[in-house]
């Protein structure tokens, strides 16, 4: 019995040989398999990525190659890491024709590109920035992706990711990241000493733990990097720039214009001060929206802005203290010169922020011409000339005149019918006369006639 148990279980481990041999086998092959994808992956260099090889972007960086998982990091490392004496590649291809792309950038400029106009989908993320050959394939990917991230020439891309160097090296007490010049916040406290932050997102995690102690926060200009009072700068929310090391979006202006205008070229949002607060119109206090604004730049540098409903009553109180106008494109949102801009009144759509009708402003006369095609209105100028469409009490006068032009006409065309009608009255009535003679006539004759015979 002992000896037929034996040999049932060698029996039992024999036919499990075949198995576990199969399990040898399939983990050797994953093991393979794994090692071929390794070898066909790539680490970012910018931000520790994992990326497909034939995917990733190439630059050449002071004589050396770097691996890059997406356009924006590749840009970021030449602009942060490149000699503004050279010249740097950066090699990709179309995401969706697979053509490769060539570029070569010199101290933040594009020196040449290949093909000529390649432009970045910038989806904010790594996944999502994609570079293209050209705008129309672009706006197709976005077309059949649905998407609404916006689209930049390498150079505009340039300008949203622009760091910085600094002179000395300091380092954000919250993330460690290196501080650039122009995105860093200070906090001064009660008891002289500093908090250095990289940029707002670190500082406002710090922000409600120590804001009893603050006595003054201090943020920089995005321009120029200068340090401002936090209170008295303009913030951009939410726009498609943001910092490199904790995509932070929020960045600071000390001048409205130089905000609004940021804002219409790169989106997002205007509030006032580091408490957020909205930007409201000087002279009536409703809040202003950014693709109606209007902001006089005064001689002595003051900013004021205006809804759409008070630039008028402003201007004549300030007068020539006014040196330049700015407005906001209701078509785009930018910030656009208001002396040259065109504007639309009596439209008849209802537009909130405007206060029933007043002015809106549009950078070219083509756009201002087809929102007076679809909504109304007429198109004026800066001085209130009508440039097309027609004024409400000229269509009026019009109507009035065509009016009674119409009446006038009506009465002549009955008088003349009236009077042909009596005419021929009178022609048929003098006709029948003629043709009663005639017949007497006839008859006197016959008469006469019948006489003679007998």
């Amino acid at each position: 019995m002992v000896k037929d148990l034996k040999s049932k279980v060698k029996y039992r481990f024999l036919r499990q040989i075949p198995l576990i041999l199969i399990i040898f086998l399939l983990g050797s092959i994953i093991q393979h398999t794994s090692y071929i994808v390794q070898a066909d992956t790539v680490v970012c260099h910018r931000c520790g990525m994992v990326w497909e090889k034939d995917r990733a972007i190439i630059v050449s960086v002071n004589n050396q190659n770097w691996y890059e998982c997406c356009p924006i990091c590749a840009l970021m490392d030449i602009i942060q890491h490149g000699d503004n004496d050279t010249d740097h590649q950066f090699i990709a291809k179309c995401e969706t024709t697979n053509e490769t792309i060539t570029l070569r950038i010199f101290n933040g400029n594009v020196l040449s590109s290949e093909p000529s106009t390649p432009v970045i989908l910038f989806g904010k993320t790594c996944e999502t920035n994609k570079i293209f050959k050209d705008n129309i394939t672009a706006e197709t990917y976005k077309t059949e992706n649905s998407l609404d991230s916006p689209i930049y020439s390498i150079q505009e891309a340039i300008k949203l990711i622009v760091i910085p160097k600094v002179e000395k090296k300091e380092f954000c007490l919250s993330c460690g990241s290196e501080i650039q010049d122009n995105w860093r916040v200070i906090f001064t406290l009660d008891n002289g000493s500093s908090y250095k932050y990289c940029c707002h997102h670190c500082a406002n995690n710090m922000y409600e733990s120590l804001k009893e102690n603050i006595e003054s926060i201090a943020v920089a200009d995005y321009e120029n990097g200068e340090l401002l009072d936090a209170n008295n700068v303009f913030f951009i929310k939410d726009s498609n720039v943001t910092t490199g090391n904790t995509q932070d979006s929020r960045i600071a202006f000390e001048s409205m214009i130089k905000a609004y205008e940021f804002r219409g070229l790169y989106g997002g949002s205007v509030v006032n001060g580091w408490d957020g607060n909205l930007v409201f119109c000087l002279n009536c206090g409703m809040v202003i929206q950014p693709k109606l604004a209007t902001i006089f730049l005064l001689e002595d540098g003051t900013e004021n802005a205006y809804c759409p409903g008070c630039p008028d009553a402003a201007l004549e109180r300030l007068g020539n203290q006014v040196f330049a106008v700015y407005v906001g494109d209701y078509g785009t949102g930018r910030l656009v010169n208001g002396y040259n801009a065109y504007y639309v009144n009596n439209y008849n759509i209802d537009i909130p922020g405007t206060m029933g009708g007043h002015r809106i402003a549009f950078s070219s006369f083509e756009n201002s011409r087809k929102f007076v095609d679809e909504c109304g209105g007429i198109v004026v100028d800066w001085n209130g000339n009508v440039v097309y469409g027609q004024n409400l009490p000229l269509t009026i006068l019009v109507i009035i005149i065509a009016a009674v032009i119409i009446v006038f006409a009506a009465r002549s065309l009955l008088v003349i019918h009236f009077k042909h009608k009596q005419i021929f009255e009178e022609r048929v009535s003098k006709s029948k006369k003629i043709d009663q003679k005639q017949k007497k006539r006839r008859e006197n004759y016959e008469q006469k006639g019948k006489k003679k015979k007998n």
